[in-house]
This record gives structure tokens, C-alpha cells and sequence, in this order.
């Protein structure tokens, strides 16, 4: 009697772990997806955070990107600026937009990855939640 599996039965454990792989890929992926969707309202809150303080300090808001940057043209606490993103995080563009012309403290953080499709907004006009876009 010869010992081994039979194609049969090595067909079987195929179909098996193929199912078992089936349901875990969308699980994992959602999960990266989740991960990638909380970093990118953390930046939006640190970034905002950051505006605050440059406004507690110096009594204006950052007319553009390149104001965002300190005395030593470094971007906030590891942060990359130029003229269009800000990039606080791996994979995310913020942009900001100064609205005060009327005077009052306004502006518009935009928040995009570049590895998932939520994009997402926060304007300090309207009220202080981040909506998704």
C-alpha cells in the first residue's frame, strides 16, 4: 500500500484555503482602509491646531502654504510644505486656503490620500467638524 494523498484530497484543501483567503483579503483591506481615513483627519487636526497657535501668536492667520513654515523655513512638527500640498503624513496632501478677506478667521483645510478615495474638508467658517467630500 502506497502512503500520499490522493489529487482528490489535495483538491479539496485547495478549495478550502481559497475560501478561508477569500474572506480574510476584504477584512484586512477594509482595516488598512479605516487606518488611512483616521490619519488623515489626525493631520487635518494638527494641522488646524498648528494654524491656532500661529494665530495666537502672531494675531494674523498664514496668508498662504509658505507662511504655514517657521522662522527656520521648516513646515510644522515634520510636516512638507510648497506651494500647493502639505504633507504631514505618507501618502496624504492637505491644501490650505486663507478666507479672512471679510475679516473674519476663516480658512479651508483640504485633506486627500493618495491611496484611497475619501477625501475630506474642514472649514473653520462654517463650523468645526471635518466633512467628507
Amino acid at each position: 500500500m502506497k502512503k500520499g494523498y490522493t489529487l482528490l484530497e489535495m483538491l479539496f484543501v485547495l478549495i478550502i484555503l481559497s475560501i478561508l483567503t477569500a474572506i480574510a483579503i476584504p477584512n484586512i483591506t477594509k482595516q488598512n482602509s479605516s487606518k488611512s481615513v483616521q490619519t488623515m483627519k489626525n493631520d487635518i487636526l494638527s494641522l488646524k491646531f498648528n494654524i491656532e497657535n500661529s494665530f495666537i501668536e502672531k494675531g494674523v492667520l498664514p496668508a498662504t502654504n509658505g507662511d504655514l513654515k517657521d522662522e527656520d523655513n521648516n513646515g510644522f512638527a515634520d510636516t512638507q510644505i510648497d506651494s500647493k500640498n502639505i504633507i504631514i503624513s505618507k501618502n496624504n496632501f492637505l491644501s490650505y486656503e486663507n478666507k479672512s478677506e471679510t475679516g473674519e478667521k476663516c480658512y479651508i483645510l483640504k485633506a486627500i490620500s493618495s491611496n484611497t478615495t475619501y477625501k475630506f474638508v474642514f472649514d473653520s467658517c462654517l463650523d468645526s467638524a471635518i466633512h467628507s467630500f
